[in-house]
């Protein structure tokens, strides 16, 4: 009986250390260094950013020259991924003949893969790709993993996602965007 008293209690306290250390994995984002981000506003831009057709045959490709997220940083710190409210911010200009348009902002959640860098999902963006060629394209996001976030003065977000989901008539069955951003707000972003 003292046997199984003892294990049982090797047991627990295996189970406990064990969520301790899934609780210590967790994503801050510090500005400046030392500093949780908790509350910041979060502004990325590029100079280039494109989406092509991920699947089916289409003839989309959309490049835009100038392209805007901003949001808040809602919540991070032990045990929890860093998330924005709902972006304040999504636009997408100077895009060639073709128009790009934002039905819904969506917001974005970041997981710390460690040396200073996470990877950002999309929830809820909703973008409309009206192409020259007629068709409007919408490509919408649900967890979708967009690219990796890589800490620093500025910090800046390489975009390469995974196949994202496009709904419209001639259009592909998923999209691929890709290019990179660079985090102009705050001027130091650091993750840990």
């Amino acid at each position: 009986m003292k046997c199984l008293k003892v294990a049982g209690l090797t047991v627990i306290y295996v189970a406990a250390l064990s969520m301790m250390s899934a609780t210590a994995s967790a994503t801050v984002l510090t500005s400046p260094p030392g500093t949780g981000y908790t509350g910041g506003t979060l502004k990325l831009s590029s100079t280039h950013t494109s989406v092509h057709p991920g699947s089916g045959t289409s003839f989309l490709t959309v490049t835009c020259e100038s392209a805007v997220i901003q949001g808040v940083l809602e919540t991070d710190g032990a045990g929890v991924s860093a998330r924005t409210r709902p972006l304040s911010s999504l636009s997408f200009t100077k895009c060639g003949n073709d128009l790009v348009t934002v039905a819904q902002t969506g917001a974005l959640e970041i997981y710390s893969l460690g040396g200073g860098k996470g990877t950002v999902t999309s929830t809820g963006m909703e973008v409309e790709f009206h192409t020259s060629e007629g068709p409007t394209c919408t490509m919408t996001t649900k967890g979708t993993d967009i690219g990796v976030l890589t800490g620093g003065t500025p910090a800046s977000l390489s975009i390469g996602s995974s196949s994202i989901p496009m709904s419209g008539f001639l259009c592909p069955s998923t999209a691929v965007w890709t290019g990179g951003f660079t985090v102009t707000t705050p001027g130091t972003l650091l993750i840990d």
